[in-house]
């Protein structure tokens, strides 16, 4: 969509949604305590030390200096999901390394906005939204955070408040799940995935994000240095040897959204929240929901269905359990197992140290170590088809297990989990078209140690319903 036509909209048609959200007092009053609250919220001792040095650093820089940090920004290419595509449809995304000055001048009034955005962006506020034809009741709900407990108790929320004229909507980033009763007390749940979501964002959506932020109290100052980070350069390196050869992307003027920079989590889900509440209030009820998406600059895919059984989020869904619905992970997500982000000969110094000078025993070690530490990662989830069977062969492969559950977290909260009902195994064979007896077989030929190569159809099944 030209960009122009896109910032028209999202000041005419969303001006309803940002109305309803209350100002907040300003957070630049509190910044010596978020400082200290932003910088003991790391975990990982090297980002402690990474950002106690930039605390320091930043005293010596004026703002000027930090705007031209800003201004230029390390990139890389992330194309690690195209071994589950199709040939010609592989999903690069460039993901920038913002520099760590900058995020230490915003980091601090960034926390402070994401408690504020959690605590507003939740079931307990109901807006009421004029609608085109009616006032609707609205919730939004900023699930970053959220845990298989609080995604279970959401969905079983958001069904007992069902009325006409009622919509749910939750989002984390560009993920978005809806439920809508419509004035004829008809249920519908649409699921929302968006196609270049962060490239389609121009200047009418990052003004709406920036108008946000100040309503949350977020400074000036702050938002100017987003404000050039949107607008600067990408410096990307190619080749193995690493900053020899560099380019240097110049999109102009024209802003854009910063993947991987401090705001893109809560700017994706305010788009997402905002985008999808305008969309079931501010148009004809006749005109078919993907061009009223398009009318905002946004192209999405759309499922809609009458029952939750079929409905998914952050890939995982609601099954019927011996406790009502939980939500739990997809077993798709075993075939992303062993992805990881951070070469795998960084992660593990110990063995590293120990195995110096047998190099594929290491890799064997540190391959099997991950997998274990991933998998224990799901040990307080539901067991659902394959991943599940997977977490209770690998300990008994593997020997000791080595746990570290701060290094990968996975979304499960503490309380003891149900367990799947037929009826749950049941939407598992549904949602991809296999049998029960497929399953069984297909979870025989679980790999017990890495670099084993397995084929069913299962797994195919599950990478096209999941991933292409």
């Amino acid at each position: 969509m030209d960009p122009v036509t896109q910032e028209i909209a999202w000041t005419t048609i969303l001006n309803p949604i940002f109305e309803a959200i209350m100002p907040h007092p300003m957070l630049e009053i509190e910044r010596s305590h978020l400082e200290l609250e932003w910088f003991n919220h790391f975990t990982d001792s090297t980002h402690k030390r990474r950002f106690a040095r930039a605390m320091v650093e930043i005293r010596r820089h004026s703002v000027e200096d930090i705007h031209r940090l800003a201004s230029r920004t390390k990139t890389q290419i992330k194309c690690n999901e195209a071994v589950l595509k199709p040939n010609d449809d592989y999903k690069f995304r460039n993901l920038q390394n913002v520099n760590e000055i900058v995020q230490t001048a915003v980091g601090p009034e960034m926390f402070g906005f994401y408690k504020r955005f959690k605590e507003w962006f939740n079931q307990d506020n109901v807006f009421t939204i004029p609608g085109y034809d009616f006032d609707w009741m609205v919730t939004l709900t900023y699930a970053g955070a959220y845990n298989d407990v609080d995604l279970t108790l959401w969905m079983k929320r958001a069904l007992s408040t069902l009325s006409p004229g009622t919509i749910h909507i939750i989002a984390s980033g560009d993920d978005v799940l809806i439920i809508i009763c419509d004035q004829n007390g008809v249920v519908t749940i649409w699921e929302v995935d968006a196609v270049q979501f962060d490239q389609s964002q121009g200047q009418g959506v990052l003004k709406f994000e920036n108008g946000m932020m100040r309503r949350f109290g977020v400074s000036s100052k702050t938002i100017a240095f987003f404000q050039t980070t949107a607008k600067g350069k990408l410096v990307a390196a190619f080749g193995a040897l690493g900053w020899g050869n560099v380019w240097i992307l110049d999109f102009g003027l024209q802003p854009k959204r910063v993947t991987g920079n401090v705001t893109t989590s809560s700017g994706n889900s305010t788009s997402s929240l905002a985008s999808s509440a305008a969309v079931f209030t501010q148009f004809p009820p006749s005109m078919p929901v993907l061009e009223r998406y398009a009318a905002l600059g946004f192209k999405v895919k759309l499922k809609s269905f009458t029952s939750v059984d079929r409905a998914t989020f952050l890939k995982g869904m609601w099954y019927h359990t011996t406790d009502g619905l939980h939500w739990g992970p997809l077993p798709s997500r075993i075939l992303k197992i062993g992805k990881s982000v951070t070469p795998i000969y960084h992660l593990f110094a110990d063995l590293r140290h120990r195995l110096k000078n047998r190099p594929q025993d290491f890799l064997d070690a540190a391959c099997r170590r991950f997998v274990q530490e991933v998998l224990m990662g799901y040990r307080n989830m539901i067991r659902v088809p394959l991943l599940g069977d997977m977490c209770a062969m690998w300990p008994r492969a593997g020997g000791r297990m080595h746990i570290d559950s701060d290094k990968y977290t996975v979304q499960a909260g503490a309380a003891p989990k149900p367990i799947l009902t037929h009826q749950g195994l049941v939407q598992v064979c549904q949602r991809y078209d296999v049998t029960e007896e497929e399953l069984k077989e297909a979870a025989k030929l679980l790999p017990s140690g890495p670099f084993e190569i397995i084929d069913h159809r299962v797994f195919r099944q599950l990478a096209i319903v999941d991933y292409y």
